[in-house]
């Protein structure tokens, strides 16, 4: 397991592995509700969508958004060159924020999956990405050692 995520009512968790698959877990049963698999490579991000119906992983080339309903791919956000090792969603679910191997972060729209703006000056792969809580400033950790502050375009 790589990865761990719970969602915002408190009911369900997610993990995602090197075996590529995500699965869903009732936290007050710890019973397996759903196994999504169709990710190319090691889930290393997994996190639900604010209204709980959605999750969203990354690991290989894109960043997915899933049912967790049908457990289907509703969007994929493709763009990055290399794999995806991080994500993070805005807390109104409308933003979402990718890093990895290519050295940029890219901010997408999550109900169109387009691309809003991609941010460069890491020298090395992106590991981490975070929102301000005001939606501002986005947060980048590199394997550069550095972190960076970034000023959000819109909003």
């Amino acid at each position: 397991v790589y990865c761990v995520a719970i969602s915002p009512d408190g009911r369900l968790a997610a993990s995602g592995s090197v075996d590529r698959s995500i699965r869903v877990f009732d936290l007050a049963t710890g019973e397996m509700t759903r196994t999504i698999d169709g990710q190319g490579a090691t889930v290393t991000n997994v996190a639900f969508t604010p209204d709980g119906i959605g999750l969203l992983s990354c690991g290989d080339g894109a960043a997915h958004l899933w049912s967790l309903d049908t457990g289907k791919e509703v969007r994929r956000f493709e763009g990055h060159k290399g794999n995806v090792l991080t994500l993070a969603l805005s807390s109104d679910g409308r933003r979402l924020l990718t890093g990895g191997e290519d050295r940029t972060i890219r901010l997408w729209d999550v109900a169109t999956g387009k691309e809003l703006h991609r941010f460069e000056g890491h020298t090395d792969t992106v590991n981490s990405v975070a929102f301000s809580s005001d939606g501002r400033r986005a947060l980048s950790g590199s394997h550069d050692r550095t972190v960076r502050l970034w000023a959000l375009p819109g909003r």
